[in-house]
């Protein structure tokens, strides 16, 4: 009788343990993959704005020394 109850309530105990902890590591992993979404985005605003200050810079044909030394290493 008592392994006939045992038998029934282990499994789903189990189910439930394993089934809670992958939920879980899924909700962490979505949260990590949003995350580097946001990143990815700044990235991509970040350069954009380089690529805009160098069009900028060799329209006006930059002659201040910091400028260009700044044109030279972002390029």
């Amino acid at each position: 009788m008592a392994e006939a109850l045992a038998l029934k309530v282990i499994p789903s105990f189990v189910e439930r343990v394993i089934g809670s902890n992958l939920l879980n590591l899924a909700s962490k992993e979505v949260g990590l993959l949003l995350g580097v979404r946001g990143e990815i985005s700044y990235i991509i605003e970040e350069l954009e704005m380089m690529k805009a200050f160098l069009k900028s810079a060799e329209e006006r044909q930059v002659t201040d020394s910091m400028a260009r030394m700044w044109v030279r290493r972002v390029r």
